[in-house]
């Protein structure tokens, strides 16, 4: 996962960390954010990231994957982080009603 700036997040903290190895005034850098295992699956398609990013590079488009933050009911200094590709959670955040040209956010717990 690649982003233009490198944030190391603590567990324990509720603001990110900006790394101190960012190489600065550099547009062009993209730094690390994540490291996540490729054959991981993705919760919605059972697919593994490698194979959906696969899939994208064979089509030329892009993939986009979404990082999810949840706090622990039991305990608000404590975060888990999911992964998921950004289509199929756009598709439980959001309802359309294109008759009426309308987006709705929906609530979604957990």
């Amino acid at each position: 996962l690649k982003k233009k700036a490198n944030y190391q997040e603590d567990n324990n903290s509720s603001s990110p960390k900006k790394s101190t190895n960012i190489k600065k005034n550099n547009p062009e850098v993209e730094e690390v954010v994540d490291l996540l295992d490729a054959n991981n699956e993705d919760p919605f398609t059972l697919e593994t990231l490698e194979s959906l990013i696969s899939l994208h590079w064979e089509k030329e488009k892009d993939f986009l994957l979404s990082r999810v933050t949840t706090v622990d009911p039991n305990n608000e200094e404590k975060f888990y982080r999911s992964y998921y590709a950004a289509h199929h959670i756009n598709k439980v955040l959001f309802r359309t009603q294109p008759s009426e040209g309308l987006l709705h956010r929906m609530r979604a717990k957990n």
